[in-house]
């Protein structure tokens, strides 16, 4: 185990002995990553072993050239997001016979005294790992990646580069895309549902962002979201039903602007008067009812009111056939 390296101690001075070995796609040799303590959290370690990463993109896109990546933190034309490394280990897991597939949002240049943009990044990469560690971590593996922790290292190719390592979350979800389907278009639907169940806001689901949140994974068959910049705990979301398919749009009871872009962007309602849509009629009574029985309980809230219709809701339609 090679020592920290001063440099990158002076700039963190919080940061630890773990190590991984990062081979970069373009970079001659491998890099050695140290991992960054953060306070009050604790994060799994990823897979002891080689991480062979492929070539970059940023939002997940088009791939860049090796000169081009390394540069990121030196061209203002770079810096609008972090490198995104699809990475794989080098030797497959012993119990599954798979290499543990990951993803790194990496910043490079980040003690350019030429900009801020690096600190920036940084700080905000910090302050999502937080979020992680702390309000995220139940969800952690089913409805949003693993999280890895961040991990520094002073390189020859790109200076200090500071990364996040992730559990890979899969493909952006596209309308019409190859995993556009009615069953995994509800299925967001029902993530960023129970989020607000949660009292938790994302914050970015709006176009354009939306398309690069959103990720369909096809090896777990779920659906996950990513990014956590901007969430909003403690969100106390005023809709009075979830959201779902509807043959009417009920935009109005939804109420809850998140979750009425959402529905837009999945095209989820239909052309039917709200007020003829029996459906929605009656998962309103069935709220209503709720309420009028348990309010005055103590161990009563509007979220155990909302869980219930969406309940019926789902089994309505189940012995529906819908």
């Amino acid at each position: 185990m090679a020592p920290v390296p001063d440099h990158l101690r002076a700039l963190f001075p919080t940061i630890t002995e773990h190590e991984r070995r990062i081979f970069i796609a373009g970079i001659d040799a491998d890099t050695t990553f140290y991992m960054l303590d953060i306070e009050g959290c604790k994060f799994s370690l990823p897979p002891d072993d080689l991480l062979i990463t492929q070539t970059p993109s940023l939002h997940g896109d088009s791939t860049m050239s090796t000169d081009e990546w390394t540069q990121w933190g030196t061209d203002d034309l770079l810096v609008v997001s972090a490198l995104c490394f699809e990475c794989f280990s080098a030797r497959p897991d012993p119990e599954t016979g798979r290499t543990a597939h990951l993803m790194l949002k990496m910043v490079l240049h980040f003690a350019n005294e030429d900009t801020n943009e690096g600190f920036e990044k940084v700080w905000a990469m910090g302050k999502e790992a937080k979020f992680y560690a702390t309000y995220l971590l139940s969800l952690q593996g089913n409805h949003i990646p693993v999280h890895y922790g961040m991990w520094a290292a002073d390189t020859l190719w790109g200076g200090v580069a500071v990364c996040t390592i992730l559990e890979y979350a899969g493909v952006p979800f596209k309308l019409r895309g190859p995993y556009d389907t009615s069953e995994h278009r509800a299925a967001f639907a029902s993530l960023v549902t129970d989020l607000h169940h949660c009292g938790m806001r994302h914050g970015q689901l709006i176009w354009p962002f939306i398309a690069r949140h959103f990720l369909w994974d096809a090896t777990k068959e779920i659906p996950r979201v990513v990014d956590f910049t901007l969430i909003s705990f403690h969100y106390d979301c005023p809709r009075l039903l979830p959201l779902t398919w509807y043959n009417s749009s009920p935009t109005q009871l939804i109420r809850c602007g998140e979750l009425i872009d959402v529905g837009l962007y999945l095209e989820l309602f239909g052309g039917k008067p709200v007020a003829d849509d029996e459906e929605v009629q009656k998962a309103l009574k069935v709220l209503q009812d709720y309420e009028e029985k348990n309010k005055g309980k103590a161990s009563y809230s509007a979220e155990e009111a909302l869980q219930f219709q969406r309940e019926w809701l789902q089994q309505h339609r189940h012995y529906a056939g819908t």
